[in-house]
């Protein structure tokens, strides 16, 4: 019965004292059986303080809301797959180039017979045999390079829409096709790699983890013709981040493979079009993923000269514009700053 009373007025003071006076008690409770439930509620609880366990398991039992073996310590994340991003002219546009630039020319040898009678005329239109081919091939180029730029700011602003997305930097390359001396499609390679303070989500991708971008590994791959190259460029990703050259010895390898296939070749025949470099990850331990081509044509042909590094572009993800018009709008349009929505 003593004993029964004690308990009574030890749970009477522990329910009415204040709250600094009772640290010494929750301490040697949580060390303790967990209290009953009808008791449990009624404990006040101090910052730092330990939880006993018939409290603390509803608070354990919740779901995490981002799962530990999904996040990156170094908030670096690689798309599990290379985007390939092609844009094409109309037919209209293509018979526009022609229509516009043959307007151009007339309208020159026309002000050179009124300036210069016959002589002038003939001699413009000689001058037309050859600058008329170019005048066309720079100008569906440029249109081209228009479409592509906002294709690729498109495709940029739909990636930083997640609102984990804290930056972005892309490795990217493009292949021009041409029909004659008109360039009619222009085909962007690339990768992706994002920077984000949380596991993004991609409707056609998803995000691989960096742990250690000095521990993970592209492992690039030279094709021509569909001959593949015995040697391999193995750079980390923080060698990739760093903008390094390829090493000597690969360089000089690939240059020799790549001279193998002869000048006109590399820049006007087959060997233009099938140059490949393809590109697959491997981590830490080593697990391999293949990703896909990274680039193809010409600038595989370049990135293969061993003269330069991965094309690395930083696209900036903002809040608000960090510049004032008309640089905002030229940022915005070449895809150097996006501004999430």
């Amino acid at each position: 019965m003593i004993r029964g009373a004690r308990r009574a007025l030890a749970l009477f003071w522990l329910v009415s004292s204040p709250s600094w006076a009772l640290e010494p008690v929750r301490l040697r409770l949580s060390a303790s059986a967990p209290l009953p439930a009808a008791v449990a509620p009624a404990l006040p609880l101090l910052p730092g303080t330990a939880i006993p366990s018939a409290m603390a398991a509803p608070v354990l039992s919740a779901p995490p809301v981002v799962a530990p073996e999904l996040a990156s310590p170094s908030g670096l994340y690689i798309l599990s797959r290379t985007f390939d991003r092609p844009v094409e002219l109309s037919p209209r546009a293509q018979v526009g180039h022609y229509a516009v630039e043959a307007a151009i020319q007339s309208a020159k040898i026309a002000a050179a017979y009124w300036l210069a009678g016959w002589p002038g005329a003939a001699s413009a239109g000689l001058l037309t045999l050859w600058h008329y081919p170019l005048s066309v091939g720079y100008q569906s180029l440029g249109h081209l390079s228009y479409k592509q730029t906002r294709d690729r700011s498109r495709f940029l602003r739909e990636l930083a829409g997640n609102p984990d997305v804290e930056g972005l930097k892309v490795v990217t390359g493009s292949q021009v096709h041409f029909r004659g001396p008109l360039a009619h499609r222009q085909t962007s390679h690339g990768l992706v790699i994002v920077e984000a303070s949380r596991p993004p989500s991609f409707p056609d991708a998803s995000a691989l983890p960096v742990s250690d971008p000095a521990k993970t590994w592209f492992r690039l791959k030279l094709s021509i013709l569909g001959e593949e190259h015995s040697l391999e460029w193995r750079p980390t990703l923080a060698d990739a981040l760093a903008r390094r050259t390829p090493p000597e010895a690969v360089a000089r390898a690939w240059r020799e493979f790549v001279a193998r296939a002869g000048w006109w070749r590399r820049y006007f025949g087959a060997a233009a079009r099938e140059t490949l470099i393809a590109v697959a990850l491997v981590g830490e331990n080593g697990e391999e993923r293949e990703l896909g081509v990274i680039a193809r044509g010409r600038p595989a042909v370049k990135l293969a000269s061993g003269r330069s590094a991965l094309p690395l572009a930083d696209v900036r993800v903002v809040s608000k514009p960090t510049r004032r018009a008309p640089w905002r709008w030229l940022d915005a349009l070449l895809g150097r700053e996006i501004v999430r929505p």
